[in-house]
């Protein structure tokens, strides 16, 4: 005899060559539930009527002994034979092979007691072993320590919290990007990209009027969560002087050029021994404001050249 719980285990191919070994017709139609309720009722159909005699003439002795023991227990026996009487007629009136369905609701009826009782076996076990891992995850001991540790953690960075806006100054030169923004680049990273680098805003390079190679110097705040760079908040020299004073200035290539009107006296020797300092002032004079470049291969004195005319300068001017 197969009860439900095995027949829920096995797989419908076998299901059906159960049915097939128990000579139930139409199993292949059906599902596996109608197929375990199916082997279920002919089961208990052939049962029922193997032993319906004897287990009828055992159930009236006991009936009767037990009427004169106590008449409390005959009530509640009789009622259950007369249940158990009415499923074995109900049961011989429905055929092996009917489509119907009021064994099945018997059965069915039968199996849940039985069914919800190894559910229930099952799922005990594991609420039991549930419950220590829940003691343990939420200890009773101290459940307000970790609040009081955040806590304490909350009041120590208010603690800490100072404003450092304009208490530090820094100092770089400016170095303009596409987007209108500049850069303080400082001169220990030879004035390039660095963490040292304050940033500067458009509108602060607007109002000042700030262009690339300006030494800026001002007061400047550490970088907040989120930012990268010092930020300058205020500009209190530009060049070494007064940004009121560097506001209004022209652009270089809106200056006037003033070209040389005066002319560098070079030849120091009365005899004219230096001859480098004469050629100069024969073929390439060189005026007061004026720019010039040597032009030489390597290893021909350019270096000894420039020595001579700064010493020339020097004595004569």
């Amino acid at each position: 005899m197969l009860d439900i719980l095995q027949l829920n285990d096995m797989l419908v191919p076998e299901l059906r060559e159960v049915a097939e070994s128990l000579g139930i017709k139409g199993y292949k139609r059906l599902n596996k539930q109608d197929l375990i309720y199916k082997i279920l009722d002919h089961q208990a159909i052939s049962g029922d009527e193997a032993s319906a005699s004897p287990k009828d003439a055992a159930k009236q002795n006991a009936e009767s002994s037990a009427s004169e023991a106590t008449p409390k227990s005959e009530n509640g026996r009789g009622d259950r034979g007369d249940q158990q009487n009415r499923r074995r007629r109900a049961r011989k009136r429905v055929s092996p092979d009917s489509d119907e369905q009021p064994d099945s609701m018997e059965e069915e009826a039968d199996e849940q007691p039985r069914s919800n009782a190894n559910a229930n076996t099952a799922s005990n076990p594991p609420a039991r072993n549930r419950r220590p891992k829940q003691e343990q995850g939420h200890p009773e001991d101290n459940p307000k320590a970790p609040q009081q540790e955040v806590n304490t953690g909350k009041e120590k960075s208010r603690r800490f919290d100072i404003e450092l806006d304009g208490v530090i100054e820094g100092e770089g030169i400016l170095e303009m990007m596409p987007d209108g923004y500049g850069f303080l680049r400082s001169s220990d990273y030879n004035y390039l990209t660095s963490p040292d680098d304050i940033y500067v805003s458009p509108s602060q390079i607007k109002l000042f009027g700030l262009r690339t190679g300006d030494t800026v110097k001002g007061a400047i705040r550490p970088p907040k969560e989120g930012e990268k760079y010092f930020a300058l908040l205020r500009v209190s020299r530009i060049n070494g002087l007064d940004p009121q004073d560097i506001r209004d200035r022209v652009p270089f290539d809106y200056l006037t050029p003033l070209f040389p009107n005066e002319k560098f006296k070079l030849t120091t020797s009365p005899t004219g021994r230096d001859f480098g300092n004469r050629i100069i002032d024969l073929f390439s004079p060189i005026g007061k404001g004026q720019r010039g470049l040597i032009v030489a291969q390597p290893k021909t004195g350019k270096t000894f050249l420039l020595k001579d005319v700064a010493n020339a300068i020097a004595k004569n001017h």
